[in-house]
């Protein structure tokens, strides 16, 4: 009897305990699982993290960049914009010069420059040419080369400076090929200057002898200035 009850009662204890031991071996394995899925959760997070991070990052140095360039761009407008309104701008506003030809006789050309620009223009080279083209054909693309030379240290702002061209006299088959219209004579006067912008600047003008209101007249083409 008292075997029995001892028999039943280590069957009881080793069902109670093989209960325990898979509660306990369950709730192990959940813990385990539900630690895994955590953690491999949490990696997921933390790789998104990092790469949001790193387009932030990228983002905000693009954004970075391109603040800057429009900086540096909106600097050279600006810089340009001054530059522009204060530059010094010599040109030739006005010339007098022969309207009959005398063969031999030289040709005198007296030219007006003005700077009409915000500061005083500095070593200015005015160079004069003439050039004698059938009136049939077209001005050249490129003006005539320039020989003579004048220097003026300084054209101030807005005084009007006066200069002189003295050329060869014409040959008489040139002075008849200007009177009788088959020929046009032309003049051009380039200037080169600086200003306090130590930047090489230059202009052009051009005038042909129109022989049909026989009087002096600006040209079609090279009147501009840099």
């Amino acid at each position: 009897m008292i075997g029995n009850i001892a028999a039943s009662a280590a069957a009881d204890c080793q069902n109670s305990l093989a209960f325990w031991t898979f509660i306990v071996t369950t709730a192990g394995v959940l813990i385990l699982t539900a630690y895994t899925v955590a953690a491999f959760w949490q990696a997921i997070l933390t790789r998104r993290a990092i790469r949001e991070a790193r387009e932030s990052r990228e983002e905000a140095a693009a954004a970075t960049l391109r603040s800057n360039e429009a900086t540096e761009e909106s600097n050279r407008i600006a810089e340009r914009s001054l530059e522009l309104g204060r530059r010094a701008w010599v040109i030739m506003t006005g010339m007098v010069a022969p309207t009959k030809f005398n063969p031999g006789e030289p040709l005198r050309i007296k030219t007006t420059m003005r700077n009409s620009g915000g500061v005083p223009a500095t070593n200015v080279i005015s160079k004069l040419a003439i050039a004698i083209i059938p009136s049939t054909a077209q001005l050249p693309d490129e003006p005539p080369p320039t020989h003579g030379e004048e220097f003026f240290a300084v054209v101030p702002v807005g005084r009007p400076v006066k200069g002189l061209g003295i050329f060869d006299g014409l040959s008489e088959s040139e002075a008849n090929g200007i009177e009788s219209g088959r020929d046009t004579l032309y003049f051009v006067c380039r200037i080169d200057y600086t200003d306090t912008f130590r930047k090489p600047r230059w202009s052009i003008a051009c005038w042909r002898y129109a022989r049909e209101f026989d009087r002096w007249v600006v040209a079609a083409k090279h009147n501009h200035a840099e």
